[in-house]
């Protein structure tokens, strides 16, 4: 009796076990899209193997319906209310319960992105299909490509591809930005930009199946970045519809070398130099690859120095400069505490030699710094030198001093749109009686070109010869109309010509051309147009007169 009591105890314990197996809720896998931007509504199918409700843990998304009713599956719509500030994908959990009060949980992720209405094209979600973006980053300085040191020369190389074969692109502008982790201030535009347009840049028009490359480069500021991780963004829209098309992921962020599993940021660190021997420092960048001068001449060299480090340092540091063959030990001091970020330009002056040789000198630097009033001296030293190239030329040994005669000639060659590079070729006559060398340059072109550089700089002519020079004029890109600048030659440490040059910056269907010296110079040519112009008025002029008659 009692082992038939305890077989039917024992069915009605496994009957129970099995209708509690059977009655809890167990969800299939739930499938969604990040959610990117606020009001963004998503309609996703949700199934279990009962009916459920569900319950949101926050106020960041609503849905409807709240519950699948009596069905086992139901379609919802999530609709997200609140985005965070800062760029990083989270997760939101919901919560399914069945009728016996079982529980089955799936995972919504939603991130703030770079684009203000999320990624979309062509007022749609499905960017995927319809567009790639591609992101390379490329560190030229001390660090890595994801580890950025103050001073780190840094490119970055965006590419889009408009995949889509039936709709063009109309004047696309790329835009990068750099975030610290914890911050919604965007910190790129206080980089030092070596690209034109900085962080933001019109690339034209992409039509469909083509694409565009540019690339943005600036040098890591020491006195806007700390020591922490940052965030790198990128996206490309047409201008002024970004909330209709805008693309700002790509899987190139979506690697190890990032340290992020986001394919919307690269994740980057920014290492402040934690050395006190290394932590002032000469910016390379700040001064010319080479620096030219003739022999006698006198030199004013102004190269930038910085503090990359964490450390602040009081009163005063010095920067010194040596070349021993040149006769060469200078220092100067910089007055003022010297604090983490800060910069200062040291100055050095002097007179090349009249006798030195015609070669280049490497002009050794070297900063000291931590400051001690009481002793009156440099407690830490840098570490490393750092060098300046004088390129010394002309004028040297036994070739006399004396100042040369020449005239110069010019002739656009390329070149005339405003924001673009313009190139004048100059041509430069010794008109002495001995062999001379002369230094061109640009000059008095300040309001409407940012550069102007003269390739080569220097020219060595004997009497009678004929050099050629181009001209480099980085034209701004609100300049238009004519303008104006000076071809300066100088020769034996004196100006021998200033010859003016004007030309006409192309406007909207303009052209460029030369005037003053330039057309002087082609009269013949200017003439014999002239002349054409009047024979085809006057050939004209007779065909009507017989056609009259």
């Amino acid at each position: 009796m009692r082992q038939k009591a305890f077989s039917i105890f024992a069915s009605l314990v496994m009957l129970a076990l099995m209708v509690s197996f059977v009655s809890a809720l167990t969800l299939s896998e739930v499938s969604s899209d990040d959610f990117t931007y606020e009001g963004q509504v998503q309609n996703i199918t949700i199934s279990g193997d009962v009916a459920f409700s569900l319950t949101l843990p926050s106020n960041s998304f609503s849905v409807t319906p709240s519950s699948s009713g009596t069905d086992t599956s139901s379609t919802f719509n999530f609709t997200l209310n609140t985005l965070p500030t800062i760029f990083e994908v989270n997760t939101f959990t919901v919560t399914a319960t069945a009728a016996d009060d079982s529980t089955d949980t799936f995972d919504l992720t939603y991130a703030k992105t770079f684009c203000s209405k999320g990624a979309r094209y062509d007022g749609n979600d499905d960017v995927s299909s319809n567009a790639t973006l591609e992101v390379r980053i490329d560190n030229n300085g001390e660090g890595d490509d994801n580890t950025w040191q103050p001073l780190d020369n840094i490119e970055v190389k965006v590419k889009l591809k408009n995949d889509n074969d039936g709709v063009d692109l109309d004047n696309v502008i790329f835009e990068i930005g750099l975030y610290k982790t914890d911050s919604a201030s965007n910190v790129i535009d206080d980089m030092q930009w070596i690209s034109k347009d900085d962080e933001e840049v019109e690339v034209g028009d992409i039509d469909a199946g083509d694409s565009e490359t540019y690339t943005f480069e600036f040098i890591v500021d020491p006195a806007e970045i700390d020591d922490s991780d940052y965030y790198l963004v990128v996206k490309a829209y047409p201008d002024g519809e970004e909330s209709d098309t805008c693309i700002d992921y790509s899987s190139d962020f979506k690697t190890s070398d990032f340290g992020s599993t986001s394919k919307y940021t690269a994740t980057i660190s920014i290492d402040k130099e934690n050395d006190k021997d290394k932590m002032v420092v000469v910016d390379t960048s700040s001064y010319p690859v080479a620096i030219e001068a003739f022999c006698g001449a006198n030199v004013l060299f102004t190269p930038d120095v910085w503090n990359v480090g964490d450390t602040n340092f009081e009163d005063q540091i010095k920067v010194t400069l040596y070349n021993q063959e040149l006769g060469l030990n200078i220092e100067d001091v910089i007055l003022g505490d010297f604090d983490a970020g800060d910069s200062a330009t040291a100055s050095f002056s002097f007179t090349v030699p009249e006798d030195a040789s015609a070669k280049t000198y490497v002009l050794i630097m070297e900063a000291f710094y931590d400051y001690d009033k009481d002793d009156d001296a440099y407690d830490r030293s840098s570490d490393d030198t750092f060098r300046a190239n004088l390129v010394v030329s002309g004028n040297c040994g036994d070739i006399s001093a004396s100042a040369g005669s020449a005239t110069v000639s010019a002739a656009l060659e390329s070149g005339g749109k405003a924001g673009e590079n313009m190139v004048v070729r100059a041509v430069v006559t010794n008109t002495g009686t001995a062999s001379a060398t002369y230094a061109i340059s640009a000059a008095g072109y300040s309001s409407w070109a940012s550069s102007g550089t003269a390739n080569p700089g220097t020219l060595t002519l004997n009497k009678g010869e004929v050099g050629t020079v181009q001209i480099t004029l980085a034209v701004k890109d609100d300049a238009s109309g004519n303008q104006g600048f000076n071809i300066e030659v100088v020769s034996g440490n004196q100006l021998v010509v200033t010859q003016p040059v004007t030309v006409s910056v192309e406007g909207k269907g303009g052209f460029s051309f030369l005037t003053g010296a330039a057309i002087k110079d082609n009269a013949y040519l200017w003439g014999i147009g002239l002349l054409n112009l009047i024979l085809i008025v006057a050939i004209i002029i007779v065909a009507v007169r017989v056609m009259r008659k």
